[in-house]
């Protein structure tokens, strides 16, 4: 059974309204200078906060941030 092109179509529309609705995260990384995790979205914004007031993130180390990433999850 093969997909239509009318559905692919549809399906693709479909995925570009979410992505438009929910921006993606493109990068990570932790600014040691003011001691924040830097988010940066694909709509530009960024955005950042201190390790402590993140769960699973309370107690680590600056070391513990360098190469941080963020999974698809």
């Amino acid at each position: 059974m093969g997909i239509s092109d009318s559905v692919l179509v549809d399906a693709n529309r479909r995925g570009a309204d979410l992505k438009a609705a929910f921006p993606t995260v493109v990068s990570v990384r932790y600014d040691r200078r003011v001691a924040r995790v830097v988010i940066e979205l694909d709509s530009g914004l960024e955005l950042t906060f201190a390790p402590k007031h993140a769960q699973g993130l309370e107690n680590a180390h600056p070391a513990d941030l360098v190469g941080a990433v963020i999974s698809p999850r």
